[in-house]
């Protein structure tokens, strides 16, 4: 582990420890403790974010910090992405100043223009995107929003309210189940963390860039690690979820739930199902190169019959998912189907194409 690493590290712990951070974590209090202690107001702005597939877009101007965050985003995700943009400002990042001129084409572009369509470019000072980690600031920004979430979520959430599957059988999520009442933060944390690896894995092999990466030791209690470490695994499979969803046939929803219609699932077992089907088919989409727009697309973020935001029912929801993605055969039954109404399609178009040849080569005798 590099030297800055460590360093990052550990000025994102110092300034952690230095902030009254709520516990219970509410959003909305941390904007407003954060807006005080940097003595400028914060303003967060939902929108549709299309530049360059950016989470967040941090811009400031003379006297405001404008944070914007993809309306589209799940709970859990789009909670990050303001504390990432928060940590930003807390951390004193530059990223795009005035005086250079990247900052220039940028702050004029038309993307920023729809944004911020009654802002002139003079007033902006500052432009930070939350798209990749490539620069130290994004990494050190993720890391501050990493550490403070993954620990809140462990002072705020009654353990004995959640049940998670963590056996090693069944395919649809239920198997033994294990009261959380009776197993420490640490030991649950280590078990779903072990449930997801697989599922991280394979969606990491293809989208490398979504990973942070382990934490220099003898920084974190060992409770705190464990939270850490489920935390990125959860949120980094989230967003390899987003980042592949241009490879998901655009016929695979349809095809999921007249699947779970045929196994009389509920809501959320058809929901589970969907998910992995997804997941499953954007892999061999990414694979094979076949991307489909987005626009063209059922799946521009994944579905869901709930919305939360902490970290226990997101790795619960995704160990089911996980679990379906690697043993459901349902969904080698879905992939199978989805195949061969694409070869269904092929075929069609190619004596489409014959006959227009044909057609042509008729006229011109």
């Amino acid at each position: 582990m590099s030297k800055a690493w460590s360093n990052m590290t550990a000025r994102c712990e110092h300034l952690i420890q230095a902030l009254e951070i709520p516990y219970p974590f509410d959003l909305s209090i941390f904007v407003e403790m954060s807006s005080k202690t940097l003595g400028r107001r914060i303003e967060l702005i939902p929108a549709r974010i299309a530049m360059n597939q950016l989470c967040g877009l941090l811009i400031s101007t003379t006297d405001v910090d404008h944070i914007y965050f993809s309306e589209d985003l799940p709970p859990f995700q789009s909670r990050h992405t303001v504390v990432h943009e928060v940590g930003h400002l807390l951390l004193g990042h530059r990223g795009l100043e005035s005086d250079g001129r990247h900052f220039e084409l940028v702050a004029e572009s038309n993307a920023l223009r729809m944004l911020l369509p009654t802002l002139s470019p003079t007033l902006v000072q500052r432009i930070l995107g939350h798209a990749s980690y490539a620069a130290a600031e994004e990494r050190e920004a993720e890391l501050f929003a990493s550490l403070v979430l993954s620990r809140s979520d462990t002072s705020q959430t009654d353990l004995g309210s959640h049940a998670l599957n963590l056996s090693s059988t069944g395919t649809s999520g239920f198997g033994r189940r294990f009261r959380l009442d009776h197993l420490s933060a640490r030991t649950w944390a280590e078990r779903a963390t072990r449930q997801l690896t697989p599922l991280w894995k394979q969606v990491t092999s293809q989208v490398p860039n979504v990973v942070l990466g382990n934490l220099p030791s003898g920084h974190l209690t060992l409770t705190d690690g464990a939270m850490y470490q489920l935390y990125r695994r959860v949120l980094e499979i989230l967003d390899a979820q987003l980042t592949l969803r241009s490879f998901i046939p655009p016929n695979i929803a349809d095809l999921a739930l007249e699947v779970a219609a045929e196994r009389s699932h509920d809501l959320v077992e058809s929901d589970v199902l969907l998910a992995a089907a997804e997941i499953a088919a954007s892999l061999d989409g990414h694979r094979a190169g076949s991307s489909n727009p987005i626009e063209d697309s059922n799946a521009v973020v994944p579905r869901r019959n709930y919305s939360a935001s902490d970290l226990f029912a997101e790795a619960h929801w995704l160990v089911r998912v996980a679990t379906a993605v690697q043993r459901d055969p349902d969904i080698s039954l879905i992939r199978h189907r989805a195949n061969a109404v694409s070869a269904q399609g092929y075929n069609v178009e190619a004596r489409r194409s014959a006959s227009m040849d044909g057609h042509q080569s008729n006229q011109a005798m």
